[in-house]
């Protein structure tokens, strides 16, 4: 089963994946921006490199949670290849603090905030956010949302278990 997790720029995607998996181990991480942070190098081509291996294990993984924005060109290739989605909803300017009080940095392609705020990708994505299709919505507080994701996860399980 695979399970696209969305969410803003810092919303706490990773957080609430390790937190879920310490409950499925049969599940593993991909998170683009790991991807990116590997393969990419501040480079449009590098980050084609880093989306072009991500699909390439998500397609090839069994078990996975899926971490990425949820919006763009990268989401569609991810949603094609995943068996559902679920959203981390997480305040906007919650976004932007904790982004700021990052220690890590992600390599993204030097082009990509020309112009533009972080702020202000933020709203957008936010209002991106704002469509239907989602199996999950959650509301962005730590441990209510583990286990409400993770007996969501093992619902779907049984249910997948059934029809096999």
């Amino acid at each position: 089963m695979k399970i696209l997790i969305c969410g803003n720029i810092a919303s706490g995607k990773g957080t609430l994946i390790k937190g879920v998996l310490e409950h499925l181990e049969d599940f593993e991480h991909l998170a683009i921006d790991d991807y990116r942070n590997k393969y990419g190098d501040g480079t449009q081509e590098g980050e084609d490199r880093a989306r072009e291996q991500f699909i390439f294990d998500i397609r090839f993984s069994e078990n996975c949670l899926v971490e990425c924005t949820g919006v763009g060109k990268l989401f569609s290739m991810v949603r094609a290849e995943v068996d559902y989605r679920f959203l981390l909803s997480t305040k906007p300017e919650e976004c932007e603090k904790r982004f700021n009080d990052r220690d890590t940095k992600v390599t993204l392609p030097s082009t990509w905030f020309t112009g533009k705020s972080l702020r202000s990708s933020i709203d957008d994505i936010d209002k991106l956010h704002n469509r239907t299709g989602y199996k999950l919505i959650v509301r962005n507080n730590k441990n209510r949302d583990v286990v409400k994701v993770v007996t969501k996860i093992k619902g779907l399980q049984r249910r997948l278990n059934r029809l096999h």
